[in-house]
């Protein structure tokens, strides 16, 4: 790495501990927990500290698709008297389902999405606060892209195979929702929390970073949710520092592992911010949930990889398909062919009736 682009990084994650203490700052001055929006940090890991962007998105779009899901998941939280379980579940799968009907990978939404159903959210002040911290995000990004401090060069996309597409979707819907039901009838809620959920998503990738080096990413994950946890723990319930500080720490040391790491991944800067809002009684074990989690979304999306590569879940689909095709809805009558005699009796008639 060159002294230049070596500079350009200190900068740009400078400026992403920078977002992240400001949400803290506003949390703290106006009471309001649920201005904290630990997907802040993976946001930003995406739109700064990575060299190009790691989703398939334009500006305009990641904003609606943030603040929409936001939405829901408020809605979710607040409107539907359902289980926690089909709620969550709903969220994801909305999620999946709008992603691959825009042709998009920002997989972050999913966590906006999740987030309030498993926090139990009350205030329309979350989705207002992710708008205006994705807006900020977009606003910055701009300028380095403006100033050079980041490369315009963006990240080349081939869109999946039609067939290739509804299977994965229907893979991580299927799966999410069982280890959801694992995770939530054995109170170990964050199993399944909200960033984990994008990490299964993002490996479940074929051409994603996650699938070429599964242990590192997966190492990376559970150390920044270790350092964040620890950061609450020791710094914030130990010794009473001010929350801003605290969360700003948790923030830049797991960007100091990304970076260690060479993995510039969003959803691992995330767990680090996560455990403060989180209650006290849960933190203790919330990083080893995280790596329970994370150790089954992993195991999963290799299986998943391994099947791909024998045509496994396409040979599955297609036999489906055959299936369904092959059922007549409306059977046809059947004709029936008179015996020889009935043929006989019937010229007979015709003859007496001439």
């Amino acid at each position: 790495m060159n002294l230049n682009r070596r500079i350009s990084l200190v900068i740009r994650a400078a400026l992403s501990v920078i977002v992240i203490v400001l949400m803290a700052v506003a949390a703290v001055v106006t009471g309001e927990k649920e201005i904290i929006f630990p997907e802040t940090a993976a946001l930003t890991v995406g739109a700064f500290i990575a060299d190009r962007m790691p989703w398939r998105v334009n500006a305009p779009k990641m904003l609606v698709l943030m603040g929409l899901s936001a939405l829901m998941g408020y809605y979710l939280s607040v409107h539907l008297s359902i289980p926690v379980y089909v709620k969550v579940i709903i969220a994801f799968a909305v999620c999946i389902i709008v992603l691959s009907a825009v042709k998009s990978t920002m997989l972050p939404m999913i966590s906006a999405g999740v987030l309030p159903v498993l926090t139990n959210v009350q205030s329309m002040i979350y989705p207002l606060s992710v708008v205006i911290i994705t807006a900020v995000i977009l606003l910055i990004r701009f300028f380095l892209l403006k100033t050079g401090l980041l490369s315009k060069e963006e990240k080349e996309y081939i869109l999946p195979d039609k067939k290739e597409d509804f299977i994965r979707r229907v893979w991580l819907i299927f799966g999410f929702a069982l280890i959801s039901a694992a995770a939530l009838y054995s109170g170990m809620t964050f199993m399944i929390a909200p960033p984990l959920a994008v990490f299964f998503a993002e490996a479940a990738e074929q051409d994603g970073p996650v699938k070429k080096a599964p242990f590192q990413f997966f190492l990376c994950t559970i150390l920044c949710a270790f350092a964040g946890t620890a950061v609450r723990i020791v710094l914030f319930d130990l010794y009473s520092l001010n929350m801003v500080l605290c969360i700003g720490a948790a923030s830049a040391i797991s960007f100091f592992l990304l970076i260690i790491f060479g993995k510039p991944f969003p959803p691992a800067a995330a767990l680090a911010v996560l455990p403060f809002i989180l209650p006290e009684s849960v933190i203790a074990s919330y990083p080893f949930q995280v790596t329970a989690g994370c150790a089954v979304f992993v195991s999963m999306d290799v299986l998943y990889h391994a099947a791909w590569k024998k045509n496994i879940p396409l040979n599955i689909l297609n036999r489906i398909i055959d299936f369904v095709l092959s059922i007549q809805l409306f059977p046809p009558e059947r004709v029936r062919v008179p015996s020889g005699e009935e043929k006989k009796d019937n010229k007979n008639k015709e003859i007496s009736d001439i």
